[in-house]
């Protein structure tokens, strides 16, 4: 979806994709350069880590700050369970001096009516029908009562957390965990709209959710930021306002400004916010 992203905003920003040998997907750039095993920090998580519509992610500015490359496993749409698919990618995170995990969406999992192969497009089992998460649970919520989309989400909760366990489970370097959003985990899904029953990102995740994996991890950033939004779309070769069509599940809307991912106010505050433990976790692991 890097791929994606990049087609779609070309007219916004550049977002220097490239390839690192042995993954599948090209990464948010620059380039950080030879990767040295504990001499490198990563990154990993969704599109606020990659950095939609931002020209500096907070992965980028810990970069700069710290002195030393910090990959961007920002994917997405991604969910927990898209990264316990490809050993690839643990491969590179445990030769990390450490690595920051984003509390992802809980959209993005699978449950007993979709399918998820960890990110936001879903399959419905029933009919193999394939489209976003926001459409999927909008038709749930039109054809079934409310009791019963309840027990949809318990069921998906209970899975989202189960693939975060094992992702934490299978990383071997120090954990850094970011809740990275608008919004504190304190919220109570509704069933009158998909917006109330997903909440701001990370759509469907509550408080005993976070305070689950908060138990599992000794370093934990909470970022609750809304800086810099709405972001208006400027031409980068014109300094013009601009504009782009989203996807066909979404509507085809065309969009003016971003109010959704984080702006480049709120990628800077999660870097101010991590930069001290960073700091911490690379100087513990430093050579004697």
């Amino acid at each position: 979806m890097g791929q994606g992203y990049q087609r779609r905003d070309f007219n916004i920003i550049d977002y220097e994709l490239y390839q690192l040998p042995g993954l599948d997907r090209p990464l948010r750039g620059p380039d950080p350069g030879p990767l040295v095993p504990g001499g490198y920090a990563v990154a990993l998580g969704a599109a606020q880590t990659f950095g939609c519509y931002c020209p500096v992610p907070y992965p980028r500015y810990l970069q700069i700050a710290l002195g030393m490359p910090v990959v961007n496993f920002g994917v997405a749409g991604a969910g927990p369970s898209f990264f316990l698919q490809d050993p690839a990618y643990l491969e590179v995170i445990n030769q990390a001096r450490f690595v920051i995990v984003q509390v992802m969406s809980g959209r993005s999992e699978s449950n007993s009516l979709f399918s998820s192969p960890g990110g936001e497009m879903l399959t419905r089992r029933a009919d193999g029908v394939t489209q976003g998460a926001e459409p999927m649970y909008r038709e749930l919520l039109q054809r079934h009562p409310p009791e019963e989309v309840a027990e949809v989400v318990r069921e998906t909760r209970a899975n989202w957390l189960g693939h975060c366990h094992a992702l934490l489970d299978a990383i071997r370097v120090p954990v850094v965990l970011l809740w990275m959003s608008r919004r504190t985990p304190d919220y109570e899904e509704a069933y009158g709209s998909v917006a109330a029953l997903f909440g701001d990102f990370p759509q469907l995740v509550n408080r005993p959710m976070f305070e689950a994996l908060k138990a599992r991890v000794p370093d934990v950033v909470e970022s609750v930021c809304g800086a810099g939004m709405p972001q208006p779309f400027i031409n980068r070769f014109t300094g013009e306002p601009a504009e782009i069509v989203m996807r066909a599940d979404l509507g085809g809307r065309v969009k003016r400004i971003n109010n959704y991912y984080p702006s480049p106010e709120m990628q800077l505050h999660a870097a101010q916010q991590l930069l001290p433990v960073c700091t911490r976790l690379k100087a513990a692991g430093a050579p004697a």
